[in-house]
């Protein structure tokens, strides 16, 4: 036998097959409110942690790369120090070269200055005797020419 349902049956689970009542979405609703408002907390604070720990591992990054600029910087600045140094020793060596070249070089132009006087005094009698002979030489042949002047120029006649 065929049994028949009521008609206030049937249009009452036409009606459940359609959709959620206001009751159970608001229930729903409120549901995952309360799940998200104790879940979310502790979710979102692990982000907050993780963001940190990134943040922090990238300054220890950063402070180790200032470490090593630091240590090349104290290097370079070593190595520089000692080139200066260098540099000043070969500067210091050159001038004290210069110098005593600078020295030996006066000791040798007064020496070779002494040996010129040495042999310019003896000589400076002999030149001073020789132009005094020489001047009376002169002295003498224009004596001559002048007690012989017929024979360089005729007499004049008169």
């Amino acid at each position: 036998m065929q049994a028949r349902f009521a008609p206030s049956t049937i249009h009452h689970r036409a009606s459940a097959s359609r959709g959620f009542t206001l009751i159970e979405l608001l229930v729903v609703i409120i549901v995952l409110g309360l799940l998200v408002g104790l879940v979310g907390p502790r979710l979102f604070q692990n982000v907050g942690k993780s963001k940190q720990a990134a943040a922090k591992a990238q300054i220890e990054l950063f402070g180790a790369a200032l470490e090593r600029a630091e240590l090349q910087h104290l290097e370079d600045a070593a190595a520089a120090t000692d080139a200066l140094a260098a540099v000043e020793e070969r500067t210091a060596a050159r001038d004290e070269d210069q110098q005593r070249d600078r020295h030996r070089q006066r000791e040798r132009d007064e020496e070779e200055e002494r040996r010129q006087q040495d042999v310019e005094r003896p000589q400076h009698g002999v030149a001073s005797a020789r132009r005094a002979r020489l001047g009376q030489l002169r002295e003498a042949s224009r004596e001559r020419v002048r007690h012989h002047a017929w024979i360089v120029e005729p007499p004049a006649a008169s």
